[in-house]
């Protein structure tokens, strides 16, 4: 399966979930990403590869707590479920960090019971 398959599988995904559901699978999500950061550690891979997947992460953590503020918030001034999730991956694209991103995903999935 392609990205861009794998990418509308998760926006169709989310887009079913209740509201509650989104918001345990955003915080799952985030704290699948610190698992993610923590393998990126200059410890486990190349000094150079790991600062700029630490920085990918870093802004995809940054992006995925952002729009679980808003939505606990109930504002709607946040991302539009699809436009965030394209945001998401195109930053993680930008970091080289794009499969941790599928695979933290994937784990917040299975959270809150789908896949």
């Amino acid at each position: 399966m392609s990205s861009i398959e794998k990418l509308s599988e998760i926006k169709y995904a989310f887009s079913t979930l209740p509201l509650d559901n989104r918001v345990k699978f955003l915080s799952t999500l985030a704290l699948e990403l610190t698992i993610s950061m923590r393998n990126a550690y200059p410890t486990h891979i190349e000094e150079k590869v790991s600062l700029i997947k630490l920085m990918g992460l870093n802004e995809v953590q940054h992006t995925v707590t952002g729009q679980l503020t808003k939505m606990i918030a109930k504002d709607e001034a946040r991302y539009p479920d699809d436009v965030f999730f394209d945001i998401l991956f195109e930053k993680a694209k930008g970091g080289f960090c794009d499969e941790d991103l599928f695979t933290a995903v994937r784990s917040a999935f299975e959270h809150v019971g789908q896949r």
